[in-house]
């Protein structure tokens, strides 16, 4: 008898888990619009995606009303040209929020914007015209170099 309400219970919790669309608890928002014939400076941000995850309350995956708590961002600089290739650099980043405390923050490593800190290292790429960048689901691709200016798409 136990063990039918244990997996009763089971069934219950994973059905519910089930019923809510965010997976693994996160959810990517980009606030770069996927698009064509994007352009950026040297200095800016090509990709700002924010890492949400729902609230935690006692009815979590049947609360419609909480707003999602944001975690973490991804934020992705053109920082220049290097042999006819765009420099992009990554910061994965967690909040400084004292209601969402980081799990790990590494020591020495300073966030770009404030209000967040490094999760990690940032990450350094070199793109010519035709590569890509995969990201939360998306791709950013390089279309054209120029020597301070970025075309690319966000598909």
């Amino acid at each position: 008898m136990r063990a039918g309400r244990a997996i009763l219970g089971a069934v219950f919790i994973l059905a519910a888990l089930a019923a809510c669309d965010w997976s693994n608890g996160r959810r990517a928002s980009f606030s770069t619009p996927p698009g064509d014939a994007l352009v950026a400076r040297v200095g800016d941000a090509v990709m700002d995606v924010r890492i949400m995850r729902p609230p935690y309350s006692a009815i979590w995956p049947f609360d419609t009303v909480a707003a999602p708590l944001e975690t973490g961002r991804v934020l992705v600089r053109f920082t220049g040209v290097q042999g006819g290739k765009a420099v992009l650099v990554r910061n994965d980043l967690v909040t400084s929020d004292r209601d969402v405390p980081p799990l790990w923050v590494p020591v020495g490593v300073s966030a770009p914007v404030t209000g967040y800190a490094a999760a990690a290292q940032p990450i350094t790429l070199v793109l010519g015209p035709g590569e890509y960048m995969p990201l939360e689901g998306r791709r950013l691709t390089v279309r054209r170099v120029a020597p301070d200016a970025l075309d690319y798409t966000i598909e």
